[in-house]
């Protein structure tokens, strides 16, 4: 029986439980009603952190360093464009604690008169501080934007060097102009991803005539993502232990002693360390009001103003009594607890990452045997590495009952792990000559799950207690199908979901169900397979028309025809499995051990079964089977090549 490497991809938003790179302020209600005047912030106070988990108040101007600079508009709103007449032109906003009510623009101890205007300011270069502003009632509309470096040092002109950033201004589009170039837009640019890490982002803010009067409330996003990753195993009779991780595709199947944190690597493309970020806004005005990702920030990298490299470390796995946990809830996190074991990375189009590893595995019945196996491979389609800003992506690597590793680092070692089986004939030493055939090698691609909430619209974290995914009707998750390079395109012929009876069945025990099948009904609307092991396999339809994956904030990534399969979980705790057909093959036969056990009552069928597992001696066509009596049941082994995900509902 072969073992195969596999994982699960979970896409996280930035909330709550994402520490201090989501910030916003509380929106606040002071009212300045005697001038109208217009300033920022939110409430203040004692509070620090609000209970949704964002930074407030001084914890917030901490991380932006102290302020932040902002772009506002006023008008009436065009179809295509933010509104237009230039209101806060680049204005800086420092925040000066335990000021607000000093002065008429300070409410929120956030305050902008008399401020020097940076090189970000586009107009008159002889203004040398900053005047207050006041709503104006005649305008129904305004639109406020805002960045903030952090604790770098703004840089307006010049090359980026480590601990400062270039930015530019905030520009607003020509009127009535709708190309890439023209968007609402601003850059930023780092010497060093930890230098960009520190840089925040708003999405346009729009205040209607309503709310003139209360504080401007930006929420800040975090300009970078961050990812992770876990490890959890579910081989029966063994824990996992001294994971070795490689960090390119050229490293041959060796001993990686010391290579000890883990890496995810690219093959063929690279990832961004640095360079310039653009921000645009190209879904604003009243046209777009109805878009989802309306007044949303687009992030990217400006391709070619970017150091690359083709590897990401993550950090070393942190062990439970120096072995994975066995279920998902628990899976061991590789990295630093100090940062929620994270690490910044830049925001991505998307590239296939693989992972490559050597583990050892110990026998738990007492006579601690080891294996070691060498070179299990899994892949993270591109779909599910289109990194966003301010997102938190934890991708769960399975080692299951499969593996596509070997247990010895000789070239000529067929990948898998081959269970160890007995069978035993009496028979006279002139008969001696027979044979007994074994579960024939499976060599299987990776497979990758992702579920969204269609209600909430939020990404479904990809572990539960002990199983994977909620059982409610709201629950919608996504296959993909990887292999050498490739995303297959095929899943509406070759792929097919099922419910599976058994519900702790692994994947090897739904691969055997597929390969020795007892019975199958493929003429009925529904699909059923019963396996040699007892296992019932009910065919489940999936959509395979999908063109694009949602994520949060209402955004989505593009898939190609029929490489995605997409299903809606029921409101019942079910154990599925996703299964591709990546080859068919030639089949063959073995003979089963079937002992007549009292009471039962087993007619032979036409070749059905041997009175040796040599397949010389058949029972006749309609013999009655002899109770106690020991026969060989012949069994097909179809020899097909699959991928196997098994998902569970909860």
């Amino acid at each position: 029986m072969n073992k195969y490497f596999l994982y699960a991809a979970s896409v996280l938003a930035l909330a709550s439980c994402s520490s201090d790179d989501f910030l916003g302020e509380n929106s606040g209600n002071g009212q300045n009603a005697t001038n109208s005047v217009i300033n920022f912030g939110g409430e203040t106070g004692k509070i620090t952190r609000a209970a949704d988990g964002k930074s407030v108040g001084a914890s917030a101007a901490k991380l932006l360093g102290g302020k932040f600079y902002v772009l506002g508009t006023k008008g009436t709103l065009p179809e295509t464009n933010p509104t237009e007449t230039i209101v806060f032109d680049n204005y800086q906003v420092n925040w000066e604690g335990n000021t607000a009510g000093t002065t008429a623009d300070n409410t929120n101890d956030w305050k902008y008169v008399g401020i020097t205007p940076t090189g970000l300011h586009a107009g008159d270069k002889k203004i040398t501080e900053q005047s207050i502003k006041f709503w104006d009632y005649s305008q129904p509309h305004y639109d406020f934007i805002a960045y903030s470096v952090g604790n770098n040092v703004l840089l307006t002109t010049g090359n980026a060097v480590e601990g400062n950033i270039v930015g530019t201004p905030i520009k607003t589009p020509k009127a009535n102009t709708v190309t890439a170039d023209n968007y609402l837009s601003y850059s930023l640019t780092g010497k060093k991803i930890e230098d960009l890490q520190k840089c925040y982002y708003t999405d346009v803010t729009p205040v209607e005539k309503a709310n003139y009067k209360k504080p401007v409330t930006f929420t800040f996003k975090n300009l970078t993502a961050k990812v992770r990753v876990a490890f959890y195993e579910t081989i029966p009779g063994y824990t996992v232990s001294d994971i070795e991780f490689y960090d390119n595709k050229d490293d041959v199947r060796a001993d990686r002693k010391g290579k000890t944190e883990a890496y995810l690597y690219t093959t063929g493309t690279t990832l961004s360390t640095n360079g310039t970020i653009n921000v645009t806004y190209p879904k604003v005005g009243s046209k777009n009001a109805s878009d989802a990702a309306f007044n949303k920030a687009f992030v990217s990298i400006v391709t070619g103003t970017d150091n690359t490299t083709t590897k990401l470390g993550l950090g070393n796995v942190n062990y439970e009594n120096g072995v994975l946990n066995d279920n998902a809830q628990k899976a061991n996190m590789a990295g630093n607890k100090d940062n929620s074991y994270f690490t910044p990375v830049l925001p991505a189009e998307g590239h296939a990452l693989t992972l490559r590893l050597n583990y050892t595995l110990t026998s738990t019945d007492g006579s601690n045997e080891k294996i070691k196996v060498y070179g299990a491979t899994a892949v993270i389609p591109a779909s599910y590495t289109a990194w966003q800003p301010n997102y938190a992506y934890t991708y769960i690597f399975k080692i299951s009952d499969n593996t596509n590793g070997a247990t010895s680092t000789d070239g000529t070692t067929p990948d898998g792990l081959f269970p160890i089986t007995f069978d035993a004939v009496v028979t006279d030493v002139d008969n001696a000559d027979f044979s007994h055939e074994s579960i024939t090698t499976v060599s299987t691609p990776s497979v990758t799950t992702y579920a969204f909430n269609s209600d909430t619209k939020k990404v479904i974290k990809a572990y539960g207690v002990g199983n994977e995914y909620p059982a409610a009707t709201t629950t919608d998750i996504y296959f993909n199908v990887y292999e050498g390079g490739v995303t297959k395109d095929n899943l509406n012929t070759e792929g097919q979901l099922y419910t599976v009876s058994k519900a702790n069945a692994t994947e090897a025990e739904v691969i055997d169900a597929l390969q020795i099948r007892e019975s199958e009904n493929t003429t009925a609307t529904t699909k059923t397979i019963t396996g040699r092991n007892g296992i019932v396999l009910t065919g489940v339809g999936t959509d395979t028309d999908i063109t694009t994956i949602p994520t949060e904030d209402g955004k989505t990534v593009p898939v190609a025809a029929h490489t995605t399969a997409k299903f809606t979980a029921n409101a019942t705790a079910t154990t599925y499995a996703y299964v591709y057909l990546n080859k068919a093959g030639t089949a063959s036969y073995l003979y089963t051990a079937v002992t007549i056990g009292a009471g039962t009552s087993i007619t032979a069928g036409e070749n059905e079964y041997y009175l040796d597992p040599s397949n010389n001696k058949p029972v006749a066509k309609d013999t009655p089977l002899t109770v106690g009596e020991t026969y060989y049941k012949k069994c097909t082994n179809n020899n097909n090549v699959y991928g196997v995900k098994v998902v569970k509902t909860y």
